[in-house]
């Protein structure tokens, strides 16, 4: 906002606070809304438009003045704004071309803020016309003082912030090179003195300064300059400094700018779309651009025929020389409407035509322009959109659910059938009414805060209270979403109501049934218990609360693995598994700690908590049966059959479980080394404890990864999903992830994998295979070494469905033995051996990259020699749509 400078000085008028900021030059000012509060001599100079007439223009009546109204309005909320384009100005409407820069200002003397217009450049169209079309040119009364006019903004420091377009026609630079330079880089320097002293004088108070100097042109040439500068201040009081600057030695070269301008308006007229003539008060036709020509069937290129608008037989019939004459009795401009059969296609179009009278000096009509527009396209978009329009409105009413749309004022401005039922009203009684006019007080105060939202936050969705028309309550939910109009700018609410009535009932009724069920749940003989999938307890009914001697919010905080015995947890962990995987569903038991500290046997039915399609958990009902365990211990024996069929797992769950054990140990031992000796220790004895018990947790982490995998592998509960796959690609993931690794060792990897290689696998088990292969070749790699991951076509079976890409991991490793390299795959048992630098291991990775491999029908194999490192390679489906895949 900027604020006017009174001028107080002796002698001055206070009742006209802009004379001293706008100093002759031409100016409007508006209020907010874009009304003429006051003007000038200058524009009614050049306007030929009287104060009166000017002030009492209503700019918002026509769709021409539209984006210059905009224009004054962003002026209003942003403080400044600039326009260029045409303008209807006058009670009876002239044409003029404007190019402006506006700034929102307050004065004392004025009870509303308003906008100060500067006009830098104005053309009278209808003149040009006129003269383009006679051949004349002459400029507009004051013209060569108003164009190619600068304007630009300044701090106290002459420092820029805002420059019109022009002053690159005036000094060459472009506005961002301005505001680059130093403040008055671009005054010629014996002129610095001047500049120099009026922006000492605006800063001390003077409110307009006129001066004359100096200035370089971008290419060195030095340019006579004329500028008015003011001193404005915003409602904060920081002060800044607006300069209007023009060329004084431009006048000849701005004339013939003007005729060529003329000249090429006269082109402009003559090549517009629309149809534009001249017309004799005498109904002659002096001149038709080429599209009036095209519609009146004339020649292009040819001399204009004798023509009189008054003798045609199809001007008589259609009235047009009628309408012609009345422009011409009333020196008012006719329009009218009319379907036309083009002389040139033959097509049928829809015409829309204007008659504007030019008067002479003496008031008389000396000439008509005539306009004509050819409507046939807007005429089909407007049937076209009237068919939207009603389709829309069928799609809105076969909606079956209310929905509505409201304006700003919270008026129902759309309303669908079923929202017509809903209110009990016609469409007609609701249109244009808020809640207030329908419902009691208290829920439209409800409604009119959540509209509220809407508008502030953009959308809401809620649930409400509302009274339905036969009078019956309802609980509805309201989705509403805000819709902003262009270019208008007028939000709208669009909203749809969904009545869940019904579902509250069978809410309400759930909750009853959940009461019941709870009580149930509560008082059942055996004890009942839900866990999450990891084990977490979630509930427990009371008469296990009663048992354990615990409540509920204790034992939610425990896991079941918490109630069970060392022994037991492998057996746990298998059970937990095929319940989670639905593989049992007759009950089992289980041994456990009861109390008393004492083993007791449970007997448990488990069954899976499913909630939205998803397994959310397990549920347990289980009893005591540790006395009758003990009585049915002879019917063990006939489980023989079944422990030996496990034998094996159960054998290598327990080598993992003892392996897992192992590096935890290590870690245990070293940290408490560290903890009893630290003070006594030296930091190599340190460093060398840190780095075992790193080791050690890598072990763990690589295990507990391997362990997992294997587990699901095995139960079948890691999907198997192969799909198209850039091999490249998934090596650069292993090598990302693994680089730390080999960069403590000094290793070079290297991904020699061409782009091309497509596969046909799981990405997921691929990434896990080269995962282990490429860690594993790590392991036993020495610092220093190298490896490497290639992948070439396998062309050891042509003849097979399926084409193989053999992937390797290439190492400069120790190497093993011809027996170890043998048996590595011959057997589902881990085999391990410590790497290079004493690195731990299971062999689990192995395993675990063999049964994948199978998973996608291939094989894996090594080559290795003591001493020259090893090869890792297998075989993978290459992708190949002109074979099976699958």
């Amino acid at each position: 906002m900027t604020k006017v400078i009174e001028d107080s000085r002796p002698g001055s008028d206070v009742n006209q606070p802009m004379r001293v900021l706008c100093s002759g030059k031409p100016y409007i000012y508006f209020d907010n809304h874009a009304k003429i509060l006051d003007c000038n001599e200058a524009v009614l100079g050049l306007t030929n438009i009287s104060k009166d007439n000017l002030l009492g223009t209503d700019l918002t009546r026509s769709d021409v003045n539209r984006q210059f109204v905009d224009a004054v309005i962003k002026a209003s909320a942003e403080g400044m704004s600039i326009f260029r384009g045409n303008v209807l100005l006058g009670p009876k409407p002239s044409e003029y071309y404007l190019e402006t820069v506006f700034f929102s200002i307050e004065s004392s003397n004025r009870q509303d803020k308003g906008i100060i217009c500067y006009l830098l450049d104005i053309l009278a169209i209808d003149t040009i016309f006129q003269n383009a079309i006679h051949g004349k040119v002459s400029p507009v009364n004051g013209l060569p003082e108003l164009i190619n006019v600068s304007v630009s903004y300044h701090a106290l420091d002459g420092s820029v912030i805002y420059v019109s377009p022009a002053i690159e026609l005036l000094l060459g630079y472009t506005a961002e090179e301005l505001k680059d330079l130093s403040p008055l880089f671009a005054v010629y320097p014996d002129d610095l003195p001047i500049v120099t002293d009026v922006i000492e004088k605006l800063r001390d108070g003077n409110d307009f300064m006129r001066s004359c100097y100096r200035m370089v042109h971008k290419n060195g040439a030095i340019i006579d300059i004329e500028t008015s500068s003011y001193l404005i201040t915003n409602e904060s009081g920081a002060r800044n400094i607006v300069s209007v600057s023009w060329d004084r030695g431009a006048q000849a070269k701005i004339k013939r700018e003007l005729e060529l301008s003329e000249q090429k308006y006269y082109s402009l007229v003559m090549n517009l779309p629309a149809g534009v003539s001249l017309i004799s008060n005498k109904g002659k036709l002096l001149e038709a651009n080429n599209a009036m020509k095209i519609v009146m069937g004339i020649p292009i290129g040819k001399p204009m025929p004798e023509l009189n608008i008054f003798n045609q037989d199809f001007m008589k019939d259609s009235g047009i020389g009628e309408q012609l004459k009345a422009s011409i009795q009333t020196k008012e401009i006719v329009s009218g409407e009319l379907p036309f059969r083009s002389l040139r296609t033959g097509k049928e179009v829809f015409l829309i035509y204007s008659f504007l009278p030019i008067l002479n000096s003496d008031g008389s009509v000396e000439t008509v322009i005539g306009y004509v527009n050819d409507l046939s396209q807007q005429k089909k978009v407007e049937s076209e959109s009237r068919e939207r329009a009603e389709f829309l409105n069928l799609v809105i009413n076969a909606i079956k659910s209310p929905f509505f749309v409201k304006d700003e004022e919270h008026k129902w401005v759309i309303l669908n059938d079923a929202a017509v039922e809903m209110m009990g009203h016609s469409r007609e009684e609701l249109l244009g009414k808020s809640d207030y006019d329908l419902y009691p007080k208290v829920q439209a105060d409800v409604f009119w805060k959540y509209d509220e939202l809407v508008f502030m936050e953009g959308n809401s969705k809620n649930e409400e209270q509302i009274t339905w028309s036969d009078g019956t309550l309802h609980t509805i939910v309201t989705h509403k979403q805000l819709y902003v109009e262009k270019p208008s700018g007028k939000k709208f609410i669009v909203g749809t109501i969904h009545d869940i009535s019904d579902y509250k009932k069978i809410e309400n009724e759930l909750r009853a049934s959940e009461m019941n069920y709870r009580e149930l749940f509560d008082n059942a003989n055996d004890f009942i218990i839900t866990v999450d999938p990891e084990g977490n307890i979630t509930n427990a009914n009371r008469t296990l609360l009663n048992h354990l001697k615990i409540d509920l919010e204790k034992i939610t905080a425990l896991n079941v693995l918490d109630y069970v015995n060392e022994e037991n947890k492998e057996l746990t962990f298998a059970l937990r598994d095929k319940i989670l995987s639905g593989d049992i569903d007759n009950s089992f038991e289980v041994n456990a700690l009861g109390i008393d500290g004492q083993p007791v046997t449970y007997e448990v039915k488990a069954s899976l908590i499913i909630s939205d399609g998803k397994m959310a958990g397990v549920q347990c009902v289980f009893s005591d049966v540790t006395e009758r365990r003990e009585a049915q211990q002879k019917l063990e024996k006939y489980n023989t059959s079944l422990v030996e069929l496990n034998k094996t797992k159960d054998k290598f769950f327990s080598i993992i479980a003892h392996d897992l054990r192992n590096p935890y140990s290590s870690m245990i031992g070293f940290s408490e080394l560290l903890l009893e000796d630290l003070d006594t220790l030296t930091k190599d004895e340190i460093r060398d404890s840190l780095k075992i018990i790193r080791n050690s947790a890598k072990n763990s982490l690589n295990l507990l990864e391997n362990l997992l995998a294997w587990s699901r592998l095995e139960t079948g509960r890691m999907p198997f999903d192969p799909a198209k796959v850039v091999l490249t690609n998934i090596v650069d993931e292993v090598v990302n992830v693994l680089f730390s690794l080999a960069y403590r060792k000094k290793i070079e990897i290297s991904n020699r994998v061409e782009l091309n290689v497509l596969l046909f696998a799981d990405k997921n088990m691929l990434n896990t295979i080269l995962n282990n292969l490429v860690m594993n070749a790590i392991k036993f790699t020495p610092i220093g070494g190298q490896v490497s991951i290639s992948a070439v076509p396998d062309v050891s079976e042509p003849d097979t469905e399926k084409d193989f890409i053999r992937i390797s991991v290439t190492d400069t490793g120790i190497g093993m033995e011809a027996d170890v390299c043998t048996n590595l795959f011959a057997s589902g048992k881990p085999i391990s051996r410590p790497g290079t630098e004493k690195e731990e291991g299971t062999g689990l990775g192995l395993v675990l990259a063999r049964e994948m491999v199978d998973r996608h029908g291939g094989s894996i194999m090594a080559t290795s020699e003591p001493g020259k490192g090893s090869v890792f390679s297998f075989l993978i489906p290459a992708y190949n749509p002109g074979k099976s895949s699958s």
